[in-house]
């Protein structure tokens, strides 16, 4: 076989392609709906997986042109640390604290660093007080719309 075959992106696909069908044979395991007509829970994660699949189809087929390393700068390594630090407080935080507590604190975050980013030339006070009524305002409104009007209960964490 040709090296150039075996690139970063074809790797990369037959491995989403693996993960892809664990999650659909995992999805397949969930219990069908009493609802006559309901498609279930099955479908929402066998859409995600349907998705995941033809991505990585497509890049079996249709690799990058270029099979080159990528390298990380120091400003990147340090964007990376911050979304995994990001992710990490969220799964931990929703594990003890629960999600209402830690929702709007990982969005705060988010939300602060994309102000940033996107107007660097606001001052930072401002900056800090439009993200709080934008974090308070999402919250309220998710808060809303799955707790009252849907009724539905969100996951309690070990703390509280």
């Amino acid at each position: 076989m040709n090296k150039k075959f075996f690139c970063k992106d074809r790797i990369l696909a037959v491995i989403l392609l693996v993960i892809s069908g664990f999650f659909a044979l995992q999805a397949n395991m969930l219990p069908a709906s009493n609802l006559q007509k309901d498609p279930g829970p099955k479908i929402f994660p066998w859409i995600g997986c349907g998705i995941l699949a033809l991505c990585a189809v497509y890049l079996l087929i249709n690799p990058g042109a270029d099979g080159k390393k990528m390298n990380l700068s120091k400003e990147e390594w340090k964007r990376l640390g911050v979304m995994m630090a990001i992710y990490l407080l969220l799964v931990f935080g929703t594990l003890l604290f629960g999600i209402i507590y830690t929702l709007p604190v990982v969005l705060f975050i988010v939300s602060y660093l994309f102000s940033k980013s996107s107007r660097p030339d606001m001052p930072r006070n401002k900056r800090i007080v439009s993200t709080l009524i934008y974090t308070v305002c999402v919250s309220v409104a998710l808060y809303l719309v799955y707790v009252v009007a849907l009724d539905v209960r969100l996951r309690s964490g070990i703390l509280f």
